[in-house]
């Protein structure tokens, strides 16, 4: 199934965006006078172009990935577990 690496990567944006969000809501319970900005529109990689977001900084992330078999076209199974901070 060539599907599962892209739902891998979905799955991570999504705990990212998660994570930023609830970072910056805590941020602005710490600090309710202090008003957000908007981060970079993407993380600047000239590969991906429209890539990320320059709101928050990722401090940290751990793939568990598990590849049954040998074989290239396989589908993998993985888990994506990520430690981000808001920035804006």
């Amino acid at each position: 199934m060539n599907g599962l690496p892209s739902t891998l990567r979905r799955l991570a944006i999504l705990s990212i965006a998660l994570l930023a969000t609830l970072a910056s809501a805590a941020t602005a319970v710490a600090d309710p006078h202090h008003s957000g900005s908007p981060g970079a529109p993407s993380i600047g990689d000239p590969l991906f172009p429209g890539l990320g977001n320059g709101g928050y900084d990722v401090q940290h992330y751990t793939l568990n990935l598990r590849y049954p078999t040998a074989e290239p076209l396989q589908t993998i199974q993985g888990l994506a577990v990520i430690d981000a901070r808001a920035t804006q």
